[in-house]
């Protein structure tokens, strides 16, 4: 058994106190690599053409291979959790996903997240996280809103 703890374990918790309405976090970068995409398409059986196959993309009206949507839900956790681990326990209440343009693989998108709402006293630790991505051209590629019941404790 390794004695090395995996990098993620190392990050800093984040607590619900921490999660105030308005919080804005640190803007992250994620490349739309093509092995991204193949990692994606080998953990979910999702092998749509449209990926991987420019030719398949220019017939449907793209330029080119596009990012899989199912990939927002990765960038939208990491547009919160790129500096911080999540505590054991949380769950996802509800997501919802809304794109506005296909992002082509080779594309590195630009991700922020805001706590859109958080009470503080809330019984049930709902918090509600506003998340996008954008192009490097600036333009609005995608939003995800994530309803979530967070987990206790504060990580010590």
């Amino acid at each position: 058994m390794s004695s090395r703890t995996p990098a993620a374990d190392r990050l800093p918790p984040l607590p619900y106190a921490s999660l105030y309405a308005g919080r804005e976090f640190d803007a992250q970068q994620f490349p739309v690599t093509p092995e991204l995409v193949r990692a994606y398409v080998a953990l979910t059986g999702d092998d749509n053409p449209l990926y991987d196959d420019a030719r398949a993309a220019r017939a449907a009206g793209l330029d080119g291979p596009a990012m899989p949507p199912g990939l927002a839900g990765v960038w939208a956790r990491r547009s919160y959790l790129a500096r911080h681990r999540m505590l054991p326990g949380g769950v996802m209440a509800g997501q919802q996903l809304a794109f506005t343009a296909a992002v082509p693989v080779g594309e590195t998108l630009t991700l922020s997240a805001r706590v859109a709402e958080h009470e503080p006293d809330d019984p049930r630790r709902r918090v509600l996280l506003a998340c996008e991505a954008h192009t490097a051209a600036g333009a609005r590629a995608g939003a995800v809103t994530i309803d979530a019941r967070w987990p206790e404790g504060d990580g010590r």
